[in-house]
């Protein structure tokens, strides 16, 4: 496989006020009422849909097309709904996109202020996360080992009166990173080994985003047992990949991202059963995220200071795997229980939370898919976000995770929970003494190796693939990269 084909590129082309051929109009059901593109169609256009809309009921979420087969005005995108907010507009602004790629519509006319209902949002960031969600719904694993020419949407003209080429530019790199992230964690385990992942890490060239990876040897001399134990039943290597943006003084104090990146997760010795192992190549998709979310604050130099850490592993089961019983003395000192080889996340990430430290970060965040619990507890709805920050950073932070799409609950960080995964023979074990707090389980044991600092754990595994509501492609929804970014941009851990 060539590392360069897992980089998305974005094949839509973003225009302005041209003349309206493929109208997108939304219709309020509880209102009975169209969206102001609607005023911009021919009379007797307008006329035909009102009468539609009298014979036929139309209900939130519904989806009309008609084909006018004229040459003026060609196909007209209905789209019923009873109120916007900030969850759902990700979900509408995502329909034209994937219903013209359905239909073969190759260009689609939006007008702005149809989908901008939020006074507390800022009108770049609405724009910015537009074209996030048009490019995300512009993508499809299906077609990564294909050939073939597909259906795709060529061209989107957005009527408005603002400059807005700065946030397209910004939708359109986040977007494509995004997607690279969704290539990355979608790959079969068989290709995205440890290997290949650290090589396509490097041929990542962005200015000022330095990379340095260390490999078994280098882990072994500075004494990662952690890392190294859960990779050693693995025939592919172990990493710990370290990305270095500086986008501001160097004496300012970096966000520090550290990512799962578990290329495949087969349970190891605690082998996972068929259903339970078959989405085990997107166990990586933390790292993915780090890496992606690295990615974006080079190319749009944002003015912060970032490091990014991915400890990179095979789960696997094999003559030297590490074992239940193992006794695993951290880079930190601490010694770690292998109470369950299916428990390898939390491990890996002890070793590259302590490493962090040496950069005397703002506040350490970790993305994982960590445990199954997280799923239990929130659904495929929203990841479960878990810190020492207090409630007024926790929900900007729950705020800003509705700006992007990448939803987030908070779940509680307390002292409490580490009674529950003290060790008989060891400082930590890597589960917890019952099922119930699993979740909670696997935040308190990587805040141990974060304290002193601020921290900040977001367990993914809900979000890992994306669902109905999220209306993408099945597989990766390359969670991650967009709130993080946000929280880094707007310095939420400012003092």
């Amino acid at each position: 496989m060539n590392e360069e084909k897992v980089f998305f590129k974005n094949k839509i082309k973003f225009v302005f006020n041209k003349k309206i051929k493929n109208p997108v109009v939304f219709y309020n059901v509880k209102e009975k009422k169209f969206s102001q593109i609607f005023e911009k169609l021919p009379k007797e256009i307008q006329r035909k849909l009102e009468i539609i809309i009298k014979k036929e009921k139309i209900s939130n979420f519904q989806i009309k097309i008609f084909h006018t087969f004229n040459d003026d005005l060609q196909n007209i995108i209905l789209i019923g709904f009873e109120n916007f907010n900030l969850r759902n507009f990700h979900y509408f602004s995502r329909i034209p996109i994937r219903v013209s790629i359905k239909e073969r519509i190759e260009r689609i006319d939006i007008f702005l202020p149809d989908l901008y209902a939020f006074s507390d949002v800022d009108f770049f960031d609405f724009v910015k996360y537009f074209v996030v969600n048009a490019v995300m719904s512009s993508y499809d694993f299906s077609q990564f080992y294909k050939n073939e020419d597909i259906p795709s949407l060529k061209e989107i003209n957005i009527i408005t009166k603002e400059n807005i080429e700065k946030p397209i530019k910004e939708g359109i790199v986040m977007g494509e990173i995004i997607n690279t992230v969704r290539n990355l964690s979608n790959m079969p385990g068989g290709e995205m080994t440890p290997d290949f992942f650290v090589k396509v890490i490097k041929k990542i060239k962005i200015p000022k985003l330095k990379i340095k990876i260390l490999d078994r040897k280098k882990l072994e001399k500075l004494k990662m047992n952690s890392i190294l134990a859960v990779g050693k039943g693995s025939v592919y290597g172990a990493y710990l990949a370290i990305l270095e943006y500086y986008g501001t003084n160097k004496k300012e104090k970096p966000y520090v991202l550290v990512g799962k990146g578990i290329t495949f997760d087969t349970g190891g010795l605690h082998l996972k059963p068929a259903e339970g192992m078959k989405d085990m190549n997107l166990d990586m998709s933390g790292g993915a995220g780090v890496l992606g979310t690295l990615m974006v604050c080079a190319k749009l130099k944002i003015k912060k200071n970032v490091i990014g850490f991915i400890p990179i592993a095979e789960n696997m089961p094999g003559n030297d795997s590490y074992r239940p019983g193992d006794l695993i003395r951290s880079l930190s000192g601490k010694i770690i229980e292998v109470v369950s080889p299916d428990a390898e996340g939390r491990v890996i990430l002890a070793d590259a939370i302590h490493y962090s430290k040496k950069y005397n970060p703002k506040v350490i965040i970790t993305l994982a898919t960590l445990t199954g619990a997280s799923m239990i507890a929130l659904g495929n709805k929203a990841s479960a976000l878990l810190s020492n920050l207090g409630e007024e950073k926790v929900d900007e932070i729950k705020k800003l995770s509705y700006l992007t799409g990448d939803f987030v609950w908070d779940l509680p960080l307390w002292e409490e929970y580490l009674n529950d995964i003290k060790s008989q023979f060891g400082d930590l074990a890597n589960v917890g003494k019952s099922r119930y707090g699993g979740v909670m389980h696997g935040a308190i044991f990587l805040y141990e190796f974060a304290k002193p600092y601020d921290f900040i754990h977001i367990d993914m595994a809900p979000k890992m693939v994306s669902n109905d509501e999220d209306n993408l492609a099945p597989g990766s929804f390359g969670f991650g990269v967009k709130i993080l970014t946000e929280i880094i941009k707007k310095d939420l851990l400012r003092i």
